[in-house]
């Protein structure tokens, strides 16, 4: 699949954080969670791509929401972030694992870290929008207060929701989340309860590996990393 897609607006969240709307040519069918490659026009042998997660489940105009930190060099969020309304990109397809599955579990875990919120968010956004009735826990860690992304949105959202942050840098931790995770875990039941993970690798990996050594189903367990 390649659509081509215009640029409809680029604003900053934080100050290493962008938020953009794209509008494609034609409508893209994606689940909440998944992501979207976009081609990096470059000169290299393969057509070079990067991948972004959605910020939302699909909308009744067909535009598409992105956010990314901007990574400093990196290909492409460099190339992003120097784009303007009515410019033009690449859609190359939509993938991704990372979603709600078809029966809703009694409740949701999550755990967040930075830009790992995205796809999270657009799972709770379509949780609210079915008025899922169970109850939802968010763990969401990032870099300092002043990265704290859509903090009020998270607070306003229409579920039975209760979102506790955590700022790495007042932690003497490397995997603050680790902690909480353990505590929440204790009381948890792997029959009703779903676990999501999302952040980076050193983050993701403990996590993952903690959930599954306490005997939880991997079938109740999705997890995903960026760069």
């Amino acid at each position: 699949m390649n659509i081509a897609a215009t640029v409809c607006s680029i604003q900053p969240l934080t100050d290493h954080v962008l938020e953009l709307y794209l509008q494609p040519d034609q409508n893209i069918d994606y689940q909440p969670g998944q992501w979207v490659s976009i081609k990096i026009p470059i000169e290299s042998r393969r057509p070079m791509k990067r991948v972004y997660s959605m910020a939302g489940p699909m909308r009744p105009d067909g535009k598409i929401h992105l956010v990314f930190d901007v990574v400093p060099d990196g290909i492409g969020t460099t190339y992003l972030s120097m784009l303007k309304p009515d410019d033009r990109v690449e859609i190359i397809n939509t993938m991704g694992k990372f979603v709600l599955d078809d029966v809703r579990p009694q409740s949701f875990l999550f755990f967040a870290r930075y830009t790992g919120l995205i796809p999270i968010l657009a799972i709770l956004r379509t949780l609210e929008a079915e008025r899922y009735p169970g109850q939802v826990l968010l763990y969401y860690s990032s870099p300092c207060d002043s990265e704290v992304l859509y903090r009020e949105t998270l607070r306003n959202l229409k579920l039975d929701m209760t979102c506790q942050f955590i700022l790495l840098d007042e932690e003497s931790s490397e995997v603050p989340e680790l902690e909480r995770l353990t505590g929440v875990l204790n009381g948890a039941s792997s029959e009703s309860t779903q676990v999501y993970i999302c952040g980076v690798g050193e983050m993701v990996k403990p996590l993952r590996k903690h959930v599954i050594d306490m005997g939880w189903p991997r079938e109740s367990l999705k997890s995903e990393r960026y760069n």
